[in-house]
C-alpha cells in the first residue's frame, strides 16, 4: 500500500490564515486542489520522511509531528475533515523553515548501508575517491539484503541532498511572489 501526502499553501493575512491554492469542487460537492494545482506532485519517501519523522523512513534530522495549526483556513480544516481517521502524521512548516531545511540539506550526509555488488560497489568507490564530482547514481542498485554470492556488504555517507532531492525547493518555489515571512504548509499524509 502506497502513501501519499496532502500538502496546502496557506498565507497569514490581517492576523487570520487564507489559503492561497487553486480549490475546484466537483459534481458531488467536494472541494479540493486539483493534481495538476498542487506546490508537490510526488511520491518521495526519503522526503516524507524528513518533514515528519517515521512516515515511511527517519532521518537523524527528520522533523517531529506538530499537528493541525491552532488557525487554519477553512479550505485547509473541511478537507482534513474529510479524510477523516485515515489523515496521519499531520504538520506545518513556514517557508522560512522550509528554506532552512533545504540549506541543511546541502550540507549532511545520511548513511545508506545494505549489500551490493562488489564490481558496482568499486566503482562507486572509485567515483567518491576521485577529483572529479561524484557519481551518485552509482550508488544504485543496492539491496538491503541479498543471497548473491557477488554481493558485499556496505556502508556509505550520501549526500541528503541527492538522497532526499529537491522537493522542498519545488515547494518553496511555489511560493514565488508571495512574501516568505507569513506562509506555510499544512500537510498530512494517507496510506
Amino acid at each position: 500500500m502506497g502513501c501519499d501526502i496532502h500538502i496546502y499553501k496557506e498565507k497569514k493575512i490581517k492576523n487570520k490564515w487564507k489559503s492561497i491554492d487553486t480549490w475546484v469542487t466537483d459534481d458531488y460537492g467536494y472541494t479540493s486542489v486539483p493534481y495538476e494545482k498542487s506546490c508537490y506532485k510526488g511520491r518521495n519517501y526519503n522526503f516524507f520522511g524528513l518533514l515528519c519523522d517515521g512516515v515511511r523512513t527517519s532521518h537523524t534530522f527528520s522533523l517531529k509531528e506538530r499537528g493541525l495549526p491552532n488557525q487554519v483556513s477553512k479550505e485547509v480544516f473541511d478537507r482534513f475533515k474529510y479524510w477523516g481517521s485515515d489523515a496521519h502524521s499531520t504538520s506545518f512548516l513556514t517557508v522560512e523553515e522550509l528554506q532552512e531545511l533545504s540549506e541543511l540539506l546541502k550540507t549532511s550526509t545520511i548513511e545508506i548501508s545494505g549489500e551490493k555488488d562488489v564490481n558496482q560497489l568499486k566503482k562507486l568507490e572509485e567515483s567518491i575517491n576521485s577529483d572529479i564530482p561524484t557519481d551518485w547514481d552509482l550508488l544504485y542498485p543496492y539491496s538491503k539484503w541479498s543471497s548473491r554470492e557477488t554481493d558485499v556488504p556496505f556502508k556509505i555517507d550520501a549526500p541528503a541532498s541527492f538522497i532526499i532531492g529537491n522537493d522542498i525547493d519545488t515547494i518553496i518555489k511555489s511560493f514565488e511572489g508571495h512574501d516568505a515571512r507569513c506562509c506555510r504548509v499544512v500537510f498530512w499524509f494517507d496510506n
